[in-house]
């Protein structure tokens, strides 16, 4: 398997591209290959932060992060969400990120 421009497809490369289930470009970590597959031939891993009133608990297996006690000037003290994900996608689609 390999990736957009012809570099062989491993296990954890950290790789991006647009998996079939998400409407943008992720960068993630390539955790299952599946050779001589035409279509969805990988897996690739994610992680997602979104608003607390933006999730359905308890979907994706959610990790919540609560940053409203956080004091940097770029937090706005909403709380926060960190979703791991997983998502099928096309090897061929992907570019490894070095």
């Amino acid at each position: 398997m390999h990736y957009k421009d012809g570099t062989p497809a491993a296990v954890g490369d950290q790789i991006k591209g647009k998996p079939y289930n998400t409407d943008h470009e992720i960068v993630g970590i390539m955790t299952s290959i599946t050779p001589g597959a035409d279509s969805c031939n990988c897996k690739v891993a994610f992680v997602e932060v979104k608003n607390l009133d933006e999730v359905i608990i308890g979907s994706q297996g959610i990790l919540s992060c609560d940053l409203s006690k956080s004091t940097p000037e770029n937090l706005s003290g909403e709380k926060k969400l960190i979703i791991l994900r997983e998502a099928y996608g096309q090897c061929s689609d992907f570019l490894k990120v070095v």
